[in-house]
């Protein structure tokens, strides 16, 4: 149980670390450990998510992200050693990212429910303008922070046109660029 509470806490630090980052001017949070964080995986990297399943999507790497003056998102990485960021959203233009089987792709957010921190929806679907990829994120832990909230537990459903479907586990931070 003490293991668990430390990679949490630990998971924690990492996603605010990488997300505060990634926005810019926001003054700089130390690595865990001491040591610079790993450099940043570009979307051609290995799959974030494999499955045994020759048809299940595989979820890959977003590049970093940052935020202009004013801009909110929603950044999300795997719970996995290291956390990799697979999931980006803008709550204002409704628009999120991920990389499925190799490929960056632009969603549009379809639905929204639920109430999650910071009067943020706890469930919302997206889909490609085409229809071929849609994903269901479910945010089952999240506490307010200073200009967000930080996402504990979060789950993305990745299905293709062909019913092919795969599940991630994801932790991450919510903030807004001043």
């Amino acid at each position: 149980m003490a293991r668990a509470a430390v990679a949490t806490g630990t998971m924690a630090a990492l996603a605010a670390a990488a997300a505060l980052a990634a926005c810019g001017s926001v003054p700089s949070i130390p690595w865990p450990g001491g040591d610079d964080p790993p450099p940043a995986s570009a979307p051609e990297a290995a799959p974030a998510a494999a499955s045994s399943d020759p048809g299940a999507p595989r979820l890959g790497v977003l590049s970093p992200r940052s935020l202009a003056r004013g801009e909110c998102g929603l950044f999300l990485w795997t719970r996995a050693e290291p956390p990799e960021l697979v999931f980006f959203s803008n709550p204002e233009t409704g628009r999120a990212a991920i990389v499925v089987d190799g490929a960056e792709r632009s969603l549009r957010r379809l639905s929204a429910e639920g109430s999650g921190a910071a009067g943020r929806p706890g469930a919302q679907t997206f889909a490609t303008e085409a229809g071929d990829v849609s994903l269901r994120l479910t945010i089952q832990e999240s506490e307010p922070v200073q200009s967000g909230y930080r996402v504990g537990a979060a789950s993305l459903r990745v299905t293709k046109a062909d019913g092919w479907s795969g599940v991630v586990a994801a932790a991450g931070l919510a903030a807004c660029q001043s």
